[in-house]
């Protein structure tokens, strides 16, 4: 049913990926769109006991689904193979980022939960916001107190390990930090991702408000867990063979790692420059470094 409202074309990209071109229709973002049309059209009432037409069954409405997320993961795929993940997805970046995550929080069947973290882990790399912008994002899906680790959903626990994740290289690093321009965002692509043209610029001051700011978050976060750790110990240390922690309390991997990468980025620019430079950032540094 579904290849019946597709048009296959062949694609301009290598041979490696030839033998997915049965399975695809044109690589650009119309393709993206229409296929974001379809799943939020039919993912509504997707546990409804009458299935939406033109479906005369709930388990072709899932099939059909299914096979929209698999399309979806499959041109992600092509378009990561054929170097053009940076721009084709254009404007629908957002929007299918916030309907996977969201039906990832939905109560749907397994399959189709399985083609969704499918295809996250296929084009999360594409799916993701410019590099500022993913910064705000995971500042505020951080948790503000000791006890919202439990309050965050499954979507957005696992939209935080993709963003944390995508943050390890230290190019990624020196930009949060504006010590750099973001490797998505050179020269002419800088403006269009909402940054100053002097971002990361020779010569310019770095502005480091928002990775203060981020930080301080995350080093709260760690307290938090700290002392929750300490206190699980504490109250089970009879218990302590059983492994009493759960999962799903756990802080997200690599929380710690982008920390100490922000302070080494920030310890490795003050030791190269020089010392007026120096001291318009390091008041950073102290509360990280102290605590």
């Amino acid at each position: 049913m579904l290849l019946t409202i597709t048009r296959i074309t062949p694609l301009c990209v290598g041979q490696v990926v030839a033998w997915h071109r049965p399975y695809c229709v044109d690589l650009e973002e119309s393709t993206f769109s229409h296929l974001r049309s379809f799943l939020e059209r039919y993912c509504d009432g997707i546990n409804s006991e009458v299935p939406p037409l033109p479906f005369p069954s709930s388990r072709e409405h899932h099939n059909f689904l299914k096979l929209c997320l698999r399309l979806l993961s499959n041109h992600l795929a092509l378009a990561l193979a054929g170097g053009v993940a940076t721009s084709i997805l254009g404007r629908q970046a957002r929007p299918l980022r916030n309907l996977l995550f969201r039906l990832m929080d939905s109560s749907v069947p397994d399959e189709i939960q399985e083609a969704v973290i499918e295809t996250l882990s296929v084009g999360a790399t594409m799916l993701l916001p410019p590099l500022r912008e993913r910064m705000e994002l995971l500042h505020s899906l951080l948790p503000q107190g000791p006890d919202r680790w439990e309050s965050l959903s499954k979507g957005q626990r696992m939209q935080l390990d993709i963003i944390l994740t995508s943050l390890q290289d230290h190019t990624h690093v020196a930009s949060l930090l504006g010590f750099s321009c973001p490797p998505e965002a050179p020269e002419a692509l800088a403006s269009s991702c909402g940054l100053d043209p002097s971002y990361g610029a020779p010569g310019t001051n770095p502005d480091t408000h928002l990775a203060e700011i981020l930080m301080k978050t995350l080093l709260r976060n760690l307290g938090f867990y700290t002392d929750q750790a300490f206190g699980e110990l504490e109250k089970n240390s009879d218990k302590l063979l059983q492994g009493t922690s759960s999962s799903d309390s756990s802080q997200p991997a690599h929380l710690h790692e982008l920390l100490c990468s922000l302070q080494k980025q920030l310890l490795a620019y003050c030791h190269i420059n020089c010392v007026t430079e120096v001291r318009r950032h390091t008041g950073i540094l102290p509360h990280q470094l102290c605590y």
